[in-house]
């Protein structure tokens, strides 16, 4: 099984070079799974994948400014997802099950603080993440 994660640090929906170029890489790779931080929405693989995403954020949230449809993180698979899992904070991480030939697997795909391994924002998601296992 292949696995894949990517920070893609906060691409804007009107940057379709680099979109492409994302897309590109992803495909040629073929992961089974893959995982992608500070994303946004419009990335879409159509059938190929299966896929959960963190809320799209507000405008404003936890004192930054956000681009439209940019969300924290997103998982694609090809595999379905036979369940969600409820996680600590809809804007930072998301949770599911899915089957595979190798069992049953949980994923989970999360960031943990907005700016870095520094901050309130980083000691408040590493406890609130801790706290759910």
């Amino acid at each position: 099984m292949k696995i894949l994660s990517w920070n893609i640090e906060r691409l804007k929906i009107n940057e379709n070079t680099e979109l492409d170029f994302i897309k590109k890489l992803i495909s040629e790779e073929n992961p089974d799974l893959f995982f992608l931080t500070e994303t946004n929405l419009t990335i879409d693989f159509g059938t190929e994948y299966f896929s959960i995403h963190s809320k799209e954020l507000p405008h404003f949230h936890d004192g930054q400014k956000y681009n439209e449809k940019e969300n924290r993180v997103s998982i694609f698979s090809k595999y379905s997802f036979r369940e969600i899992i409820g996680t600590y904070d809809k804007y930072t991480a998301i949770c599911g099950k899915i089957n595979t030939e190798f069992g049953e697997l949980t994923l989970y795909g999360s960031i943990i603080g907005s700016l870095g391994g520094r901050g309130f924002h980083f000691e408040n998601d590493l406890e609130n993440q801790k706290k759910r296992n």
